[in-house]
Order: C-alpha cells, then structure tokens, then sequence
C-alpha cells in the first residue's frame, strides 16, 4: 500500500475517523462495519474476495451515521461495498463519488452527489436525495469502467412502495 490508503483489517468500528486517505476495510463474512461521525474524504472500499457472487445478496453490513464519505474530486470514490447491505440515520449522511453498493436497507436522510449502483434491492429507503455528478462517471476511479456503447447510464427502472397498512 502508499500513502493514500489506510488499510483496516479486524476493525469492525470506525467513530470520529478524519483522513483523505481511501480506507480499505477487510470483513469477515457476516460481519457489520458501523462507521459514525466521520470525515473520510478518500473514500471506503469494503474488501469482498473476487470470487464472491453479488447476486447472492450482502456479505457484510455497514451502518453509517453522521458521516461525510468521498469527496467531489479525486479519486471519486465514495463508498464502494458491491458485496455490503448499506443503511444509516440520524441525518448528516453525505455521500460523494461512486457509490457501488449490494442492497440497501433502512437509509434514512442520505445525500449521494456522484452515481449510485445498487446491485440487488432497495428497501426501506426514506428522503433520499441523489444527485448526478458529471466528474464522477467521466472519471471513474482506477480499476472501474463501465463496458458498451454510449455516454453516460441509462436509468432503467424506478418505483415506489408505501408500505400502507
């Protein structure tokens, strides 16, 4: 690793963390990473082995609250966790960059500005605000890039549920 990676191994807990690093967190299978009342303005990546299906759902939990995770400028990352259930509250939640995430679950408040991937389902999802980042998908981070033809990403569906009794 260099200087612009923090790599975390058997932390299960980040409180009050502050760096531009981008923090790699390495999880045990089931486990949950509760990231609170940080600032990590490199981004998080959330390590999951190469061989793991995605479509088999979430490997790991993350919770976050109070929290500013990536930043608008490089490396564009914000939280990439495609193998991690993500969920928060509490307000404060400010996502920037690209976010590539298993499912989502119970996310309250959140503020995403750059592009979102969600690669199994949302549930449980209330107020959240997204918001297109152009930097972002021209400049994806090192390692990422989206195959066929055209510019940009096409938003295929959307829906809603109110879950009314």
């Amino acid at each position: 690793p260099d200087a612009s990676r923090m790599i975390l191994s058997g932390v299960n807990n980040l409180d009050g963390l502050s760096t531009s690093q981008t923090v790699v967190v390495i999880l045990d299978e089931g486990e949950t990473l509760t990231i609170n009342n940080c600032n990590l303005h490199g981004g998080i990546v959330v390590w999951a082995p190469n061989d793991y299906n995605l479509r088999d759902g979430a490997r790991n939990v993350i919770e976050v609250t109070s929290s500013n995770v990536g930043t608008g400028s490089d490396p564009h990352i914000g939280l990439m966790a495609p193998a991690s259930q993500v969920g928060g509250s509490g307000g404060g939640l400010n996502f920037h960059g690209l976010c590539f995430w298993n499912s989502i679950h119970d996310l309250d408040g959140a503020h995403i500005t750059g592009a979102l991937i969600v690669i199994n389902e949302i549930v449980a999802c209330d107020q959240l605000n997204l918001n297109g980042h152009p930097q972002t998908l021209a400049n994806m981070p090192d390692g990422i890039s989206f195959q066929g033809e055209g510019d940009g990403i096409d938003f295929l569906v959307a829906g809603e549920d109110y879950e009314e009794d």
